[in-house]
């Protein structure tokens, strides 16, 4: 079977796992072996190993006491109380990359030395590109910060994905197997003290590489665990290291074949732990522990994803074991953070954090007291950057300068760069006036000149301590009491002199100038003389330098001086409006002494001075001619002549908006004029409505507002010297002439009443024309809201329609319904029958013609037993005989009254007729006629009531109920003389 490489492992070949073989349970074959094996390296090396397991097995200020063996351990670690503080502030990845660090590299081993205080690195894979990489055989070592390439000419042979870490119990670095480039190794060596050490071995693990191998503080021995065999087999077999001897400890449960998982012991929970690995094609992310020889698998609610290559390493401050970083075929380079305490992972997101990678070297650097992660690799790309997770990383301790004089600032700087606030510092040797305080900082003033050695002393609060040194050195310093150039200013070639004057400092004393003009040069003394050749402004500075090397400096000025000159003169502005301020500037050179000034021509308002600037309001337009000049102390003079342009003030003679007034929806003009001003103007429009838009400088525009309202607007003038005038002007957008109602006083009314017809119109431009039409017969029209109409026609007027117009022509309209009925008239007021009876039933009936409906009917001088109603015909039976003049007045809804009367006779009752005898024998009997004429008249009369259709007698009738009662057979006046009596009715008794 062909070997997999570490690089072909990536490819997954589908390799079958190799059966588990029976191993023995434990560390070691029995407590007494255990102690022969201590007895044998008692001394030498033996004796260092056993001393720091020791004083590992034991809390932190507690002394080392008894035997460490199998038995006296218990089943979890006791751990001091400082090794639990928060890790609020310190789980934080910090780069400590130096200069001086390993080639980048991966799959290195790397193992924490805690004899020599130091942290060990071997082999790996890299090179300058991820194609041309190579194997590393190099050996390295860190502490506090800084790395060292030891490579002992005695050393292991190139390798990478090697198995390595630190035995407590004998006291020296482990490393076993790995890969060559061709074959896996199964070679095991130690490392002490700088030295590698090859041991022969009877019983070794079988060739492999990518396995892990972590120290079991709770079996007191080192435990090797799966990679990949010979032939590319991944291994599940578990083997033990202790005291020199290798011994295969697999069992029934353990962990499926593996390569490249992490695994590191859990001192907080007190047990081996072993996460994921990389079996072909894919990725595990299974938790396991390993404890008293026995695997068992976790179950934690929340894990890392699959992945091998992973950093792990145990926190000892934090008591939690941290995983960085990783890979699982599908995805390189992790970039997560976890940690796993009591039985269970959580993610943490650092605020720093490496970029993603694995094949990281990793452990606790008991020494510096955080955990160390080097190296790795990720996307074609080979790391050499260091890393520290937690615990306290101090990056330099210096005093800031090295060196001060007497009396100078200076400050003591602790730089860390992963710690927590409540670090401890203390402070030693520190120069008086610098007093100690529990900072990282302390800034001061030494008061007494010496050489000091400063220590401090930091202390985290988990134990971890570093101590570190430095030096300051406080000397009086040199000082310049004066320097000074006499005279200070100066003709060109004039003669000037330097002087200094000194005090402390060590003799002699150097003395360099700088910034000397030209003809001068510098010279190693306290007085210089020369004679300056170039104009200007010079600042010189001199340099002195005390015999201790320390320095002061100090300036003086010198002016070198031509004739006097006007360099410019102007006025600011030079055209401008009348009103406003312009400012006169003369930049006057040369001379010696001070200068004067003088000017002549200003305009009226303006005073001259002896000033280089002058600011004056000119009161009167024109063009002047300004001269000014400058006087210097020997009485040279020089003139220049100034411009100045005054103008009138602008002034705007017209802002105009035609028509001022207008209906939403029409166009406005709007017009600008103005004069007057300097230069170009720039108008500008405010408070325009929407829909008015006008680029500023447009002296005329039209545009269309698009809301209602009354505007207020202003014109803004600003000429070219930026004086600023404004008009004003309104303009009233409303909205279009709107009827809101178009209302007839009376919607029905009788022929020959009026009405009042009433337009209520809002809106519109100016005065509203109001048109009317379909108005009934007789009204006439006119141009007001309300006309009063007197109809001289009967009909129904439905369109009553009214349109209104404003001073623009725009128009609405609205419409309107009014009714006009005939007269009111009474044409017939009658009842029956004719004769009535005591205990007769009277019917009473009134027809009428015209009016406004609904009728209303009253009436009076009815007899007892008729009560009054409001309805056109009733019945009712008196209650008394006699003679009635009964009323009817009838009254309709527009107030017409008309009314009739009719006199009605009601005889007293009739005597009873004799039994069995009929109510026409009795009427014959009592007239003395006979009874045959009686009853013939009778059934003549009945007969002439059917002919007729009365109400309630036969057929109904076909023709009109007017005159009452009516047919053929009647009188002239339409009433059936033998069947009712009634008087004609009265004249109306309401308005015509």
């Amino acid at each position: 079977m062909p070997i997999r490489t570490p690089s072909d492992r990536r490819l997954g070949s589908g390799l079958r796992a190799r059966s588990l073989r029976p191993g023995l349970i434990g560390c070691l074959g029995s407590a007494a072996a255990f102690a022969r094996g201590r007895h044998r390296r008692w001394s030498g090396a033996g004796a260092v190993g056993l001393l720091v397991l020791l004083l590992v097995a034991s809390p932190p200020g507690e002394a080392a006491t008894g035997s460490h063996s199998l038995t006296a351990l218990p089943a979890r670690p006791m751990v001091h109380p400082l090794l639990h503080p928060s890790a609020a502030g310190r789980s934080n990845w910090v780069n400590l990359t130096s200069i001086v660090a390993p080639p980048g590299r991966a799959k290195a081993g790397i193992a924490n030395d805690p004899a020599d205080g130091e942290v060990v690195l071997f082999g790996g894979l890299g090179g300058a590109g991820y194609y041309t990489r190579g194997i590393y055989g190099d050996t390295w070592t860190y502490r506090a910060g800084a790395w060292t390439n030891l490579t002992p000419a005695h050393s292991p042979s190139a390798r990478e994905d090697l198995a390595m870490a630190y035995d407590v119990a004998d006291g020296y670095v482990v490393l076993f197997g790995g890969w060559n480039g061709s074959a896996a190794l199964n070679d095991t060596w130690t490392f002490l003290h700088g030295n590698w050490t090859q041991l022969a071995l009877n019983v070794s693990p079988e060739g492999r590489y990518a396995a892990s191998l972590a120290y079991d503080d709770h079996d007191g021995c080192l435990v090797l665990f799966g990679g990949t065999g010979p032939g590319g087999a991944d291994q599940n077999y578990t083997w033990t290291f202790s005291h020199g001897a290798w011994k295969n400890v697999s069992s029934g449960v353990a962990p499926k074949g593996r390569f490249d998982m992490s695994m590191t012991y859990d001192g907080h929970d007190g047990y081996l732990l072993l996460f994921g690995g990389l079996f072909p094609g894919s990725a595990r992310g299974d938790t396991w522990k390993f404890v008293n020889g026995t695997w068992s698998k976790l179950a934690p609610p929340t894990t890392p994803s699959p992945r091998g290559s992973a950093a792990m390493a145990y926190d000892r401050p934090d008591g939690r074991v941290v995983l960085f970083g990783g890979w699982d075929f599908n995805a390189g380079g992790y970039q997560d953070t976890w940690t796993f305490e009591g039985g269970n992972w959580t993610k943490v997101v650092p605020g720093t954090v490496p970029s993603g990678r694995e094949d990281t070297s990793t452990t606790y650097d008991s020494s510096d007291g955080y955990v160390l992660m080097v190296e790795g690799q990720c996307c074609y790309t080979y790391y050499n950057e260091t890393w520290a997770y937690g615990g306290l990383v101090v990056r330099s301790f210096s005093a800031v300068p090295s060196a001060v004089d007497l009396g100078q600032r200076m400050s003591f700087q602790l730089q860390t760069a992963s710690s927590p606030a409540n670090l401890t510092y203390n402070y030693s040797g520190l120069p008086p006036g610098c007093a100690p305080a529990n900072l990282s900082t302390i800034n001061c003033t030494a008061n007494v000149t010496g050489r000091y050695l400063v220590t401090v002393n930091v202390s985290a609060p988990w134990g971890t301590h570093v101590v570190l040194n430095t030096t300051v050195s406080i000397v009086p310093p040199p000082k310049i009491m004066d320097f000074r150039t006499l005279p200070g200013e100066v003709d060109v070639g004039q003669p000037v002199g330097l002087q200094v004057t000194m005090v402390n400092g060590t003799l002699p004393y150097g003395y360099l100038f700088h910034g000397l003009p030209t003809g001068c040069s510098s010279a190693d003394t306290s007085n210089l003389t020369c004679r300056p050749r170039a104009i200007g402004a010079f600042t010189v500075e001199v340099v002195v330098t005390d015999g201790a090397r320390w320095v002061d400096v100090a300036n003086a000025s010198l002016l070198v001086q031509p004739d006097p000159s006007i360099a410019s003169s102007v006025a600011t502005p030079s055209t401008l409006d009348l009103g406003q301020s312009t400012t006169f500037r003369i930049n006057g050179t040369g001379g010696i002494g001070g200068l004067t000034y003088a000017y002549e021509g200003l305009p009226p308002g303006c005073m001259s001075a002896n000033a280089s600037t002058l600011v004056c309001r000119p009161v009167a337009a024109g063009t002047y001619s300004v001269v000014v000049g400058i006087v210097d102390a020997s009485g040279v003079r020089q003139n220049r002549t100034v411009a100045l342009q005054v103008n009138p003030d602008p002034i705007i003679s017209a802002f105009n908006v035609t028509p001022s007034t207008i209906d939403l929806g029409e166009n406005a003009t709007f017009t600008f004029a103005g004069v007057g001003g300097t230069g170009l103007w720039s108008v500008q429009y405010v408070g325009l409505p929407p829909g008015c838009a006008a680029e500023n400088n447009l002296t005329a525009f039209d545009c269309t507002p698009l809301s209602l309202g009354t505007f207020s607007l202003r014109s803004v003038l600003t000429d070219g010297a930026g004086w600023t005038v404004t008009a004003n002007a309104t303009l009233a957008v409303v909205q279009d002439p709107t009827v809101l109602s178009l209302v007839a006083s009376r919607a029905a009314i009788d022929l020959g009443e009026s009405f009042l017809l009433t337009a209520n119109a809002v809106g519109g431009v100016g005065d509203l024309r109001f048109t009317y039409s379909n108005l009934p017969l007789g009204c006439q029209g006119a141009n007001q809201s309300s006309i009063t109409c007197h109809p001289q026609a009967v009909g129904q007027f439905g369109r009553i329609t009214v349109v209104v117009r404003d001073a623009s022509l725009r128009s609405a309209e609205a419409t309107t319904a009014v009714n006009v009925e005939p007269r009111l008239l009474v044409t017939s007021f009658a009842y029956r029958p004719a004769s009535i009876a005591l205990g007769d039933s009277a019917e009473f009936l009134t027809v009428t013609q015209g009016g406004v409906g609904p009728l209303r009917f009253a009436y009076s001088g009815l007899p007892p037993g008729c009560p009054t109603t409001t309805n056109a015909s009733f019945s009712c039976v008196p209650a008394a005989s006699g003679e009635f003049n009964v009323s009817v007045s009838v009254s309709d809804a527009s107030g017409a009254t008309q009314g009739s009367n009719v006199s009605l006779i009601v005889s007293p009752a009739l005597p009873p007729a004799p039994s069995g005898s009929d109510s026409f024998g009795l009427a014959a009997a009592a007239v003395g006629g006979s009874a045959a004429v009686i009853a013939g008249v009778g059934a003549l009369l009945v007969r002439r009531r059917r002919a007729r259709g009365l109400p309630g007698e036969g057929a109904p009738r076909d023709d009109p109920p007017s005159p009452l009662f009516a047919d053929e057979a009647t009188g002239a006046d339409g009433v059936d003389s033998d069947l009712y009596r009634g008087e004609p009715p009265t004249s109306d008794l309401g308005p015509e």
